[in-house]
């Protein structure tokens, strides 16, 4: 289980976060599902997606990029799946699930695995795929502010792929100690 970090740089974060709000908002829809289409592909040839045996990565909603067809692919690639659970004072458990009928809507409103799936550690983990608001090129993430996957990042030791949509990279993000980058960042346009 991990615990949030404080955010120390708040007020400059948050208008990063406003800033990228309003370029996702301003990106056509079919630009949208051809930027999904781009991610996804990166991610399943990845070679680190190739060699994992357990996958950890989020649910998207929204406009994020879209994980569903990755969680399926990687179900039907025989590789054991993981996704976030957010617990109340900022705590993440890393939950595996067995099917999507696993995940229930919980309070933020992102489907999320059940108290019956198994919980898993950072160590069980080979490939996590990490979201964010928005992201740098060095793979360094500005994610909602609650701290869940800095402090998973903190503990985490395999390879981390950041997904974001180009127009939301930034050549800077602020930033605290606690903030880690991952190991690489996937975009629509590029790796």
């Amino acid at each position: 289980m991990f615990t949030c970090g404080q955010d120390l740089s708040a007020p400059q974060k948050g208008l990063f976060r406003a800033e990228a709000a309003r370029r996702l908002a301003a990106i056509p829809e079919d630009e949208i599902r051809r930027g999904n289409a781009r991610i996804a592909a990166r991610v399943l040839s990845h070679p680190a997606y190739l060699a994992a045996k357990t996958v950890f990565i989020y649910h998207s909603v929204g406009r994020e990029p879209d994980t569903l067809g990755i969680i399926r692919t990687a179900q039907q690639d025989g590789k054991r799946i993981c996704l976030p659970r957010c617990m109340a004072g900022g705590m993440m458990q890393l939950r595996q699930i067995g099917a999507l009928s696993d995940l229930t809507e919980t309070h933020f409103g992102i489907p999320e695995p059940g108290e019956h799936c198994p919980e898993l550690s950072a160590g069980d983990i080979d490939l996590a795929v990490i979201p964010c608001v928005a992201a740098n090129r060095a793979a360094l993430r500005l994610g909602h502010g609650g701290g869940y996957y800095d402090r998973f990042l903190a503990e985490f030791t395999g390879t981390s792929l950041l997904l974001c949509r180009e127009a939301l990279v930034f050549p800077h993000i602020p930033s605290d100690a606690h903030d880690l980058s991952c190991t690489e960042l996937i975009t629509d346009k590029k790796i």
